[in-house]
């Protein structure tokens, strides 16, 4: 099993649609940690890490979004490993 963590940036109608709620419940799903927010832009920024065939499926889960989303771009890239971190949040 190889980890990675990705820093991941998506647009669209990504706020006030339960998108940060959807990629918590995801994650803590597959066992990934790192945190979810909104910006005041109207994007939806992440940090994610765990095995990188689960980060995989959960990127093209969050091109889908909840039902209410429109997700029009998604952005990734990897970022170094954070060995500290525990679950995965919203922050706010």
């Amino acid at each position: 099993m190889r980890s990675s963590r990705l820093r991941i940036s998506v647009s669209g109608r990504v706020q006030g649609v339960g998108y940060r709620y959807f990629a918590v419940r995801l994650a803590r799903s597959m066992n990934l940690t790192g945190w979810v927010r909104n910006n005041p832009e109207g994007s939806v920024d992440m940090e994610v890490q765990g095995d990188s065939e689960k980060l995989g499926v959960f990127v093209q889960n969050l091109r889908s979004g909840p039902s209410l989303a429109a997700v029009i771009n998604l952005v990734q890239s990897d970022i170094p490993l954070y060995t500290h971190e525990v679950g995965f949040e919203v922050k706010y």
